[in-house]
């Protein structure tokens, strides 16, 4: 049994920070598919998922959809966002699939998917999520309530 300020707890000293995984692209990153994939690790918890136009896209349509190796459009759907500058689209509203978030028990990917015919334009996602929330974990050996993260200091009573 482990000691806080609060009292005795069996997980007094667990601590899991989300993280924001921030990423700028360019016209010219677009592969021919017309995606960008950024590589999620396995057991990852991606809490929500945002894009912000930083530079406005030009020619073509405005679909733009997120979404991962499942469905291209399961972040957001598609025609979330026109081509304009500073356009920001979120996975957070009501009516998108993973609203409430989701779990990667295997690496996988989150992909934006754009409409062909675009010409120039950039963009910044930004990835809400909590990285490998099982693997910097020790798994207590039968009797043991000592739970274990990196880093983090264990000589507390």
């Amino acid at each position: 049994m482990r000691y806080s300020e609060l009292g005795p707890h069996e997980f007094s000293e667990m601590r899991v920070v989300p993280e924001i995984l921030v990423v700028d692209y360019l016209y010219s990153d677009i592969d021919s598919n017309k995606t960008i994939k950024v590589p999620i690790p396995a057991d990852t918890l991606v809490l929500a998922v945002i894009h912000q136009n930083t530079v406005a896209f030009s020619s073509g349509g405005s679909a733009m959809t997120i979404g991962d190796s499942a469905n291209a459009a399961n972040w957001t759907g598609t025609n979330d966002t026109a081509v304009t500058l500073n356009k920001v689209m979120t996975s957070l509203v009501a009516g998108e699939t993973n609203a409430a978030g989701k779990y990667y028990a295997s690496t996988d990917y989150i992909k934006i998917t754009f409409s062909m015919g675009l010409t120039a334009g950039a963009g910044r996602l930004f990835i809400w999520m909590i990285p490998n929330p099982a693997a910097g974990w020790r798994v207590p050996a039968a009797g043991d309530q000592d739970y274990v993260y990196p880093d983090y200091p264990t000589d507390r009573p």
